[in-house]
């Protein structure tokens, strides 16, 4: 049932929030230095600022601030201080221009969050829209990806290391997909008819597309989600109602003991990885098939800016700095 008071243009909202989940990832600019970047965050800027001005013309309408309830939730309220924060980290910024462009891309996600989360609110089946599009939007990345893999099409697209699909990166590609897999789990639950056979699909794709990327962070972030959900499902106080319709969580503790026996593997295999690190002699190592020098690069990446963070406890080196100042840390050969 819709809320008339925070009804502030459905059908425009609806459209703009369309043009960003399932346009936007689609927009390449080839006469641009960043073909993806650039535009988008243009392109992005020119839809929140018709959203905004849509839902403050329905509020001063109606003479009503109950719209605006959403920036009080814990999610708002915890962006809007990281935000706060990349403010004043301006302070220690050697560019002040990269920091500028950083906080001006937070401030772009925070209003964004606001704006869809009064979407949703106005009316229960905008959730149900808003699982739909990133369905058809992580089918459409993953299937562009999945033909430049298999060299059936789209390799003319700017980018590198493919799959790259329209994200121009490899890694950003998977982490758009991966982000775009939860709805689309969601949808294969609770949507209906074709949409439902049609998020299958998507899942499949999406899953294969993770696997063909190769990108260890966006498996590390599968493997940490499934441990979550595991630990919550056998460790949560789940209400007897819920159990009761869900036969499936009656296992709770079966799922919390997989949850601890996979972290007791991830644990197993990070001692395997340090210990074959310490060797000098790849015939000496454990695991073989390991590209042991990007994770040497990674874990000296990682070992310098935890130094950065201690020599910069409360206001870091400034928003979208750390680029800048890692250089210094970090041998030059390991950032080639």
């Amino acid at each position: 049932m819709t809320n008339p008071r925070i009804n502030a243009k459905p059908s425009l909202l609806t459209s703009l929030i369309t043009a960003s989940l399932f346009v936007l990832p689609l927009v390449i600019f080839e006469t641009t230095i960043d073909p993806v970047t650039s535009p988008r965050l243009v392109l992005l800027s020119l839809i929140i600022i018709i959203a905004a001005s849509a839902i403050l013309v329905q509020s001063c309408r109606l003479s009503d601030a109950s719209v605006f309830n959403p920036i009080k939730s814990g999610m708002a309220l915890s962006m809007i201080g990281y935000l706060t924060l990349q403010i004043l980290s301006l302070t220690q910024a050697i560019n002040l221009q990269e920091g500028l462009l950083t906080v001006f891309k937070t401030l772009l996600v925070v209003i964004d969050f606001i704006i869809v989360v009064i979407w949703l609110k106005s009316d229960k089946n905008n959730r149900l829209v808003i699982v739909r599009l990133f369905t058809l939007t992580g089918f459409t990345l993953a299937s562009i990806g999945l033909c430049q893999f298999f060299e059936l099409g789209f390799l003319d697209l700017p980018g590198n290391a493919v799959p790259y699909g329209t994200m121009a990166n490899k890694n950003l590609l998977a982490s758009a997909v991966f982000l775009a897999m939860f709805p689309t789990i969601y949808g294969c639950w609770r949507l209906r008819g074709a949409w439902r056979y049609f998020a299958s699909l998507s899942l499949s794709t999406e899953l294969l597309l993770l696997v063909l990327s190769n990108t260890r962070a966006v498996y590390l972030g599968l493997g940490g989600a499934i441990i979550v959900v595991l630990f919550a499902i056998g460790s949560l106080g789940l209400s007897r109602s819920v159990i009761k319709r869900n036969p499936f969580l009656r296992y709770g503790r079966v799922f919390r003991n997989l949850g601890i026996l996979l972290v007791l593997c991830l644990l197993l295999l990070s001692s395997l990885v340090v210990y074959d690190l310490n060797q000098e002699s790849a015939s000496d190592r454990v695991l073989t098939n390991i590209d042991y020098r990007t994770l040497e690069i990674r874990l000296d990446l990682w070992e310098k800016s935890f130094e950065i963070c201690l020599d910069h406890p409360v206001a870091g080196v400034g928003a979208g700095n750390w680029k800048i100042n890692i250089p210094k840390c970090v041998k030059l050969s390991n950032l080639s």
